[in-house]
C-alpha cells in the first residue's frame, strides 16, 4: 500500500543518512552517535507528522465520498417515489375510465 511504501522508504532514508553520518564524519564516536540520535528523531518526527497529514487527508476524503454517495442514494430514493406516484394518477385515472365505461355513467 502507499502507507506502507512511504514509511519504508522513509526509514529506509533514515538508515542510509545514519549510515552515510557515522562513515563519513570527522567528530568523536559519541558526537557522531548524538547527533545521529537528534537527526533520527526528527526524521521520526517528521516521517509520523508526514504519516498523519496522509490519514486525515484519507479520513476527509472518505467522509466526503460517503457523503456524497448518501446524497446520490437519497437522489435516486426520491425518483423512485416520484415515479411510483406518477405511475399512480396515471393508473387511477385509466382505472376511473374503465369504471366509467363498464358502468355507464
Amino acid at each position: 500500500s502507499l502507507l506502507a511504501g512511504a514509511l519504508l522508504g522513509s526509514l529506509a532514508g533514515v538508515l542510509t543518512g545514519a549510515l552515510t553520518i557515522l562513515l563519513l564524519a570527522p567528530q568523536s564516536g559519541k558526537t557522531t552517535r548524538t547527533k545521529t540520535q537528534k537527526k533520527g528523531r526528527k526524521m521520526r518526527d517528521r516521517t509520523v507528522s508526514s504519516l498523519d497529514d496522509s490519514v486525515s487527508q484519507a479520513r476527509l476524503k472518505a467522509h466526503q465520498a460517503s457523503v456524497n454517495f448518501q446524497k446520490q442514494i437519497d437522489d435516486l430514493q426520491q425518483h423512485g417515489h416520484d415515479v411510483a406516484d406518477e405511475q399512480k394518477e396515471r393508473w387511477l385515472s385509466v382505472l376511473e375510465a374503465s369504471r366509467t365505461a363498464v358502468n355507464g355513467t
